[in-house]
C-alpha cells in the first residue's frame, strides 16, 4: 500500500526531514533501481524489495543496516509507478517494527539499502550492498569521520 504524505514519515520514525521533489524523486528513484533491482517491473513484482538481490535477512540485516553510516540517507516509501516519495535526512532512521508499509533506506551515494517490509519478521528486512559497495562505503565512513573530526 503507497502511503504518502507528512504522516507517512512519523508513522516510520522519521524526523528532521526534506521532502524531495517530485522531479528529482523520479531522477533518485531511476538511479536506486539501476542499482538494487535493474529488473524490476512494477506491473508483474508487487513490491521492489521481492526483486532486489540481498546481503541478508532478518537479524542479519538489521546487524548490517547497524553497522553502516553515512552523512545523509534517503528515505523512500514504496515506489508505484505514478508515484515516487523520498525525504532526505541527516540521521539514519530507527528500526520501528510492525510496518503497514514498505520502505527503504539508503545513502546518498546508494553504496546499500535496507528494505523494510510489511513482512518484517517474516521475509525482511533485506540489506543489498551496491555492486561498488567497499569503494562507496568507504567514502561515506570517510565524510562521517571528517564531520566528527570538524572538517566539514
Amino acid at each position: 500500500m503507497l502511503m504518502c504524505r507528512t504522516d507517512s514519515w512519523e508513522k516510520i520514525g522519521v524526523s528532521n526531514y526534506e521532502v524531495i521533489s517530485k522531479v528529482a524523486a523520479s531522477e533518485i528513484y531511476a538511479k536506486w533501481k539501476e542499482e538494487f533491482c535493474p529488473s524490476l517491473n512494477l506491473n508483474i513484482t508487487k513490491y521492489p524489495w521481492e526483486d532486489i538481490s540481498s546481503a541478508a535477512h532478518l537479524s542479519e540485516a538489521l546487524e548490517m543496516y547497524g553497522s553502516v553510516d553515512a552523512l545523509q540517507y534517503f528515505v523512500m516509501i514504496e515506489p508505484s509507478n505514478a508515484d515516487k516519495e523520498i525525504a532526505l535526512m541527516a540521521e539514519k532512521p530507527l528500526v520501528i517494527d510492525n510496518h503497514s508499509f514498505d520502505f527503504y533506506v539508503f545513502p546518498k551515494n546508494m553504496a546499500w539499502c535496507m528494505c523494510f517490509t510489511h513482512e518484517d519478521g517474516y521475509l525482511g528486512p533485506v540489506f543489498s550492498k551496491s555492486s561498488n559497495f567497499k569503494t562507496k562505503q568507504k567514502k561515506n565512513i570517510e565524510a562521517v569521520q571528517a564531520l566528527t573530526n570538524g572538517y566539514l
